[in-house]
Protein backbone atom coordinates (compact mmCIF):
# COMPACT_ATOMS: atom_id res chain seq x y z
CA UNK A 1 0.00 0.00 0.00
CA UNK A 2 2.98 2.37 -0.12
CA UNK A 3 3.88 4.65 -3.01
CA UNK A 4 7.52 5.58 -3.62
CA UNK A 5 8.10 9.20 -4.66
CA UNK A 6 11.17 9.73 -6.86
CA UNK A 7 12.61 13.24 -6.45
CA UNK A 8 15.04 15.00 -8.76
CA UNK A 9 17.13 17.51 -6.80
CA UNK A 10 19.18 20.54 -7.82
CA UNK A 11 22.93 20.40 -7.92
CA UNK A 12 22.89 23.61 -5.86
CA UNK A 13 21.57 21.58 -2.93
CA UNK A 14 23.39 18.32 -3.68
CA UNK A 15 26.44 18.73 -5.94
CA UNK A 16 27.01 15.61 -8.00
CA UNK A 17 23.49 14.26 -7.49
CA UNK A 18 22.63 11.99 -10.43
CA UNK A 19 18.95 12.81 -10.95
CA UNK A 20 18.55 16.54 -11.52
CA UNK A 21 15.69 16.93 -14.00
CA UNK A 22 12.02 16.07 -14.23
CA UNK A 23 12.66 14.22 -17.48
CA UNK A 24 15.23 11.87 -15.94
CA UNK A 25 12.91 10.92 -13.08
CA UNK A 26 9.81 10.68 -15.29
CA UNK A 27 11.64 8.36 -17.70
CA UNK A 28 12.43 5.93 -14.87
CA UNK A 29 8.85 6.10 -13.62
CA UNK A 30 7.41 5.42 -17.08
CA UNK A 31 9.79 2.49 -17.68
CA UNK A 32 8.92 0.91 -14.33
CA UNK A 33 5.23 1.53 -15.11
CA UNK A 34 3.89 0.97 -11.62
CA UNK A 35 1.06 2.91 -9.96
CA UNK A 36 3.23 2.72 -6.80
CA UNK A 37 6.03 4.89 -8.25
CA UNK A 38 5.42 8.62 -8.71
CA UNK A 39 7.35 11.83 -9.28
CA UNK A 40 7.91 14.13 -6.33
CA UNK A 41 8.01 17.43 -8.19
CA UNK A 42 9.89 19.95 -6.06
CA UNK A 43 9.08 23.36 -7.54
CA UNK A 44 12.07 24.99 -5.83
CA UNK A 45 14.62 22.50 -7.19
CA UNK A 46 13.11 22.37 -10.66
CA UNK A 47 12.99 26.17 -10.99
CA UNK A 48 16.71 26.19 -10.28
CA UNK A 49 17.54 23.29 -12.61
CA UNK A 50 15.22 23.69 -15.58
CA UNK A 51 12.75 26.56 -15.21
CA UNK A 52 9.74 26.36 -17.56
CA UNK A 53 7.67 25.04 -14.66
CA UNK A 54 4.24 25.12 -16.29
CA UNK A 55 5.23 23.20 -19.42
CA UNK A 56 7.27 20.71 -17.41
CA UNK A 57 4.38 20.09 -15.02
CA UNK A 58 1.96 19.63 -17.94
CA UNK A 59 4.35 17.18 -19.64
CA UNK A 60 4.67 15.09 -16.48
CA UNK A 61 1.25 15.47 -14.88
CA UNK A 62 0.54 11.79 -15.47
CA UNK A 63 3.36 10.72 -13.13
CA UNK A 64 3.38 13.51 -10.51
CA UNK A 65 2.10 12.34 -7.15
CA UNK A 66 3.58 14.85 -4.73
CA UNK A 67 4.58 18.52 -4.96
CA UNK A 68 7.02 20.40 -2.74
CA UNK A 69 6.52 24.15 -2.50
CA UNK A 70 9.22 26.71 -1.75
CA UNK A 71 10.06 29.96 -3.53
CA UNK A 72 13.29 30.93 -5.29
CA UNK A 73 15.63 32.33 -4.11
CA UNK A 74 16.07 31.07 -0.59
CA UNK A 75 13.38 28.38 -0.42
CA UNK A 76 10.98 30.65 1.44
CA UNK A 77 7.18 30.82 1.45
CA UNK A 78 5.20 31.47 -1.77
CA UNK A 79 5.15 35.14 -2.74
CA UNK A 80 8.62 35.96 -1.45
CA UNK A 81 10.50 35.18 -4.66
CA UNK A 82 10.29 34.87 -8.41
CA UNK A 83 7.84 31.98 -8.83
CA UNK A 84 4.29 32.88 -9.85
CA UNK A 85 2.49 30.63 -7.38
CA UNK A 86 -1.06 31.89 -8.10
CA UNK A 87 -0.54 30.85 -11.73
CA UNK A 88 0.86 27.44 -10.75
CA UNK A 89 -2.02 26.87 -8.35
CA UNK A 90 -4.55 27.52 -11.14
CA UNK A 91 -2.59 25.22 -13.45
CA UNK A 92 -2.41 22.37 -10.96
CA UNK A 93 -5.83 22.61 -9.35
CA UNK A 94 -8.10 24.06 -12.04
CA UNK A 95 -6.53 22.93 -15.31
CA UNK A 96 -4.85 19.64 -14.43
CA UNK A 97 -7.14 18.64 -11.54
CA UNK A 98 -4.09 17.50 -9.55
CA UNK A 99 -5.28 15.34 -6.66
CA UNK A 100 -1.92 14.37 -5.20
CA UNK A 101 -0.16 15.79 -2.16
CA UNK A 102 1.11 19.34 -1.67
CA UNK A 103 3.78 19.94 0.98
CA UNK A 104 5.57 23.09 2.01
CA UNK A 105 9.30 22.45 2.27
CA UNK A 106 10.72 25.84 3.09
CA UNK A 107 12.48 28.13 5.53
CA UNK A 108 10.14 30.91 6.67
CA UNK A 109 11.41 34.34 5.72
CA UNK A 110 9.14 36.11 8.17
CA UNK A 111 7.23 34.95 11.21
CA UNK A 112 5.73 31.51 11.44
CA UNK A 113 2.24 33.08 11.45
CA UNK A 114 2.95 34.97 8.20
CA UNK A 115 4.35 31.80 6.67
CA UNK A 116 1.21 29.85 7.61
CA UNK A 117 -0.94 32.61 6.04
CA UNK A 118 1.08 32.35 2.81
CA UNK A 119 0.58 28.59 2.84
CA UNK A 120 -3.16 28.94 3.33
CA UNK A 121 -3.29 31.40 0.45
CA UNK A 122 -1.82 28.72 -1.75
Amino acid sequence: GLTLQLEPVSTYAKPGYYMTTSASAAEIIRVVDSPRLKLLYDIYHMQLMEGDLANTIRANADVIGYIHIGDVPGRHEPGTGEINYPFLKRLLVDELKFDGIFAFELSPLTTLDACVEAMHAF
